[in-house]
């Protein structure tokens, strides 16, 4: 599915299958940085549609900002933040980082 999606885009890829995981790496690269940034925010649309457990693993920071690395918030997201603010009352460590905005 990740395939499909990623050559729809007529962008560059790599795949990583990590069989003692599960885990599928896909890294995509466009023709041009500008032209991969115009369409990041579809393809990261179109990847998490098909494959609910996208998650950004890493790149360049003008692009992260087009997508929420995370994607959708776990259940038990109430939880984090009551870890987060037991721990960190201040939000001094990462403040606005990780799921949820934590």
């Amino acid at each position: 599915a990740a395939r499909a999606i990623v050559l729809s885009f007529e962008t560059r890829y790599d795949f990583i299958a990590d069989i003692r995981t599960g885990d599928a790496i896909v890294r995509i690269a466009g023709k041009t940085a500008t032209r991969t940034a115009e369409r990041l925010g579809e393809i990261d649309a179109q990847l998490r549609a098909a494959l609910p457990g996208t998650t950004v693993l890493a790149g360049d920071p003008r692009l992260r900002e087009q997508v929420d690395a995370w994607g959708a918030a776990p259940s038990t997201l109430p939880t984090l933040r009551a870890i987060k603010e037991r721990f960190d009352p201040s939000a001094t460590l990462a403040p606005g980082r990780f799921v949820g905005g934590i």
